[in-house]
Protein backbone atom coordinates (compact mmCIF):
# COMPACT_ATOMS: atom_id res chain seq x y z
CA UNK A 1 0.00 0.00 0.00
CA UNK A 2 2.38 2.13 0.67
CA UNK A 3 4.26 2.11 -2.83
CA UNK A 4 1.04 2.85 -3.89
CA UNK A 5 0.75 6.07 -1.29
CA UNK A 6 -1.43 5.17 1.00
CA UNK A 7 0.74 5.12 3.93
CA UNK A 8 -2.22 5.60 6.60
CA UNK A 9 -3.93 1.90 5.71
CA UNK A 10 -2.16 -0.46 8.02
CA UNK A 11 -5.88 -2.76 8.44
CA UNK A 12 -7.50 -3.98 5.53
CA UNK A 13 -10.56 -4.53 7.44
CA UNK A 14 -10.76 -0.94 9.35
CA UNK A 15 -10.31 0.53 5.97
CA UNK A 16 -13.10 -1.16 4.67
CA UNK A 17 -15.30 0.12 7.80
CA UNK A 18 -13.93 3.60 7.26
CA UNK A 19 -15.26 3.44 3.85
CA UNK A 20 -18.86 5.51 3.12
CA UNK A 21 -21.88 2.86 3.00
CA UNK A 22 -22.90 1.98 -0.72
CA UNK A 23 -18.99 3.05 -1.83
CA UNK A 24 -18.20 1.31 -5.40
CA UNK A 25 -14.71 -0.38 -4.53
CA UNK A 26 -14.11 -0.95 -7.98
CA UNK A 27 -13.51 2.62 -7.98
CA UNK A 28 -11.77 3.64 -5.02
CA UNK A 29 -8.46 4.00 -5.38
CA UNK A 30 -7.35 2.73 -2.00
CA UNK A 31 -9.73 -0.50 -2.51
CA UNK A 32 -8.39 -1.03 -6.16
CA UNK A 33 -5.26 -0.32 -4.72
CA UNK A 34 -5.54 -3.03 -1.62
CA UNK A 35 -6.43 -5.61 -4.06
CA UNK A 36 -3.70 -4.56 -6.55
CA UNK A 37 -1.31 -5.21 -3.66
CA UNK A 38 -2.74 -8.20 -2.66
CA UNK A 39 -2.38 -9.99 -5.74
CA UNK A 40 1.02 -8.57 -6.30
CA UNK A 41 1.86 -10.31 -3.41
CA UNK A 42 0.61 -13.72 -3.53
CA UNK A 43 -1.47 -13.14 -0.60
CA UNK A 44 -4.87 -13.91 -1.68
CA UNK A 45 -3.67 -17.33 -2.81
CA UNK A 46 -1.56 -17.74 0.15
CA UNK A 47 -3.89 -16.96 2.42
CA UNK A 48 -7.06 -18.25 1.37
CA UNK A 49 -4.92 -21.45 0.79
CA UNK A 50 -4.51 -21.06 4.48
CA UNK A 51 -8.01 -20.42 5.59
CA UNK A 52 -9.12 -23.51 3.85
CA UNK A 53 -6.31 -25.54 5.67
CA UNK A 54 -7.71 -24.25 8.95
CA UNK A 55 -11.16 -24.66 8.24
CA UNK A 56 -10.75 -28.36 6.97
CA UNK A 57 -8.40 -29.01 10.10
CA UNK A 58 -11.44 -27.47 12.53
CA UNK A 59 -14.40 -29.28 10.79
CA UNK A 60 -12.50 -33.07 11.03
CA UNK A 61 -12.38 -32.44 14.78
CA UNK A 62 -16.00 -31.13 14.61
CA UNK A 63 -17.48 -33.44 11.89
CA UNK A 64 -21.50 -32.39 13.53
CA UNK A 65 -21.36 -29.20 12.82
CA UNK A 66 -20.40 -29.92 9.30
CA UNK A 67 -23.58 -32.73 9.18
CA UNK A 68 -26.13 -29.94 10.81
CA UNK A 69 -24.51 -27.10 8.28
CA UNK A 70 -25.01 -29.59 5.46
CA UNK A 71 -28.64 -30.92 6.65
CA UNK A 72 -29.48 -26.77 6.74
CA UNK A 73 -28.26 -26.27 3.51
CA UNK A 74 -30.46 -29.24 2.13
CA UNK A 75 -33.40 -28.06 3.54
CA UNK A 76 -33.39 -24.59 2.51
CA UNK A 77 -32.81 -26.09 -1.02
CA UNK A 78 -36.38 -28.05 -0.16
CA UNK A 79 -38.21 -25.40 0.45
CA UNK A 80 -36.68 -22.80 -2.16
CA UNK A 81 -37.08 -24.88 -4.76
CA UNK A 82 -40.96 -25.74 -2.92
CA UNK A 83 -41.82 -22.68 -3.25
CA UNK A 84 -40.81 -22.08 -7.17
CA UNK A 85 -43.95 -21.41 -9.32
Amino acid sequence: MVKHGFTEWKDPVALLFRLPRGTDLSRTPVAVADVRCKSETGYLLSGYTRLGALQRAWLDEHADTLRDWNALEKRQDEVARASQP
